[in-house]
């Protein structure tokens, strides 16, 4: 006897009879529960009669599996209350994020190299520079064919507008180079979570979702967009050398979400030679310029950390990333942690790391603002110099 005849005998009578109380089902089916009360005393069969209520209430809330989840096992299910009191079940599927794009991947990839087999080289033009800097700029949580424009964020979003947030932050680029200069580097970061997701799901945890936008469009608005983002900051010759890294372990996107950037690295390696290019599913990978160090992370890790790094570092989360410095052997007098997910703007120094939450280039939804506070859209990025500690801290929010 234990929980699964249990519930086999609740779903027979579809729930507890009117001659039963919790209580006595937990002493029949001999469920017991861990409590610093006494045996068979008022509270602790209070507290056995709330466990299995609990339990019959959770399973209650699964869904009949059915259309696109019928092959997926249900991770959990809650409840919440919406505006005006109306309660919604919520559900979380566990989801294969190695298979998800398996059978596009393929066809896609080879299409791109295909299609830029022949395509014409470009140079970087090179400047001579007295003074070296390098543009940090992390673009994350981009969430590409999310739905927003809701009561609250008032955000709407389709291809236009990232069009329009691109074109904007190339804007900023070119009045930093008139106040600055030629750079020595720009390092262009995709920090995850670009896609808002594959057949309406996220790719980690099986979240529905609201979308605007279907798989295909989702990658081709992607590449376009990057594209077009990055052929302008060559032709405007802000910077000698340029760098492209992407973090694939985003809990949104995932593999589906790595198709997109090697698709654009497959264009970028042809186009531009010069330009270099890095995509990784590591929970965290790091760059060095000079007498800095960039840690770089999405900021959720399945495997490790499932709730993900806090928006402000708290001593486990720097004991947990000075782990890293020292396995890593990462060597900077200036060292910097930047991350995403969690689409608000924190910075902070701690004894020996800056730690830095960036802000969205999506901004959120209405879920979002509910759970995480209120916030912009935005980009939030650093200038350095080669061997100073300065940084010079840039943000430009997107209307």
């Amino acid at each position: 006897m234990g929980k699964s005849e249990l519930i086999d005998h609740l779903k027979r009578n579809n729930g507890k009879l009117d001659s039963e109380t919790w209580v006595d089902l937990a002493k029949r089916f001999e469920i017991s529960v861990n409590s610093k009360y006494p045996k068979d005393s008022q509270d602790y069969n209070n507290s056995l009669g709330d466990t299995i209520r609990t339990l019959w209430k959770r399973e209650t809330l699964k869904p009949q599996p059915s259309g696109p989840y019928q092959n997926l096992k249900l991770k959990k299910a809650w409840e919440v209350q919406r505006k005006g009191g109306i309660v919604e079940t919520l559900h979380s599927y566990e989801v294969d994020d190695s298979v998800i794009a398996e059978d596009t991947q393929k066809q896609l990839l080879d299409s791109f190299k295909n299609a830029v087999s022949g395509i014409q080289t470009l140079t970087l033009v090179k400047h001579q520079l007295d003074t070296k800097r390098c543009i940090m700029l992390p673009i994350s949580d981009i969430h590409i064919g999310a739905v927003g424009g809701t009561l609250m964020s008032q955000n709407v979003y389709n291809e236009e507008v990232v069009k329009a947030r691109f074109q904007r932050l190339v804007q900023e680029l070119w009045l930093d180079y008139q106040v600055y200069g030629p750079f020595d580097r720009l390092v262009i970061n995709d920090m995850g979570d670009s896609l808002d997701g594959y057949n309406k799901n996220t790719t980690r945890g099986g979240h529905t979702l609201d979308q605007n936008m279907g798989n295909r469009e989702q990658f081709d608005v992607y590449f376009r967009c990057f594209k077009e983002f990055i052929d302008t900051i060559v032709s405007l010759n802000i910077t000698n050398n340029l760098s492209f890294i992407a973090l694939s372990n985003g809990n949104h996107d995932g593999s589906f979400g790595y198709t997109a950037q090697r698709a654009l690295e497959i264009y970028l390696n042809a186009k531009y030679p010069e330009i270099q290019t890095y995509i990784t599913a590591d929970f965290i990978t790091h760059f060095t310029y000079g007498r800095h160090a960039y840690m770089l992370t999405h900021g959720k890790d399945e495997k490790y950390m499932k709730n993900g790094l806090p928006l402000v570092m708290d001593t486990k989360t720097e004991l947990y990333l000075q782990r890293y410095i020292d396995a890593k052997k990462l060597k900077g007098d200036f060292i910097h942690l930047v991350k995403g997910d969690l689409h608000q703007l924190s910075d902070q120094q701690g004894y020996k790391i800056r730690y830095k939450s960036t802000l969205s280039f999506f901004g959120g939804t209405e879920w979002i603002h509910t759970n995480f506070g209120p916030n912009r859209p935005g980009v939030a990025y650093d200038i350095i110099e080669e061997n100073k500690r300065e940084v010079i801290k840039k943000e430009v929010y997107f209307e």
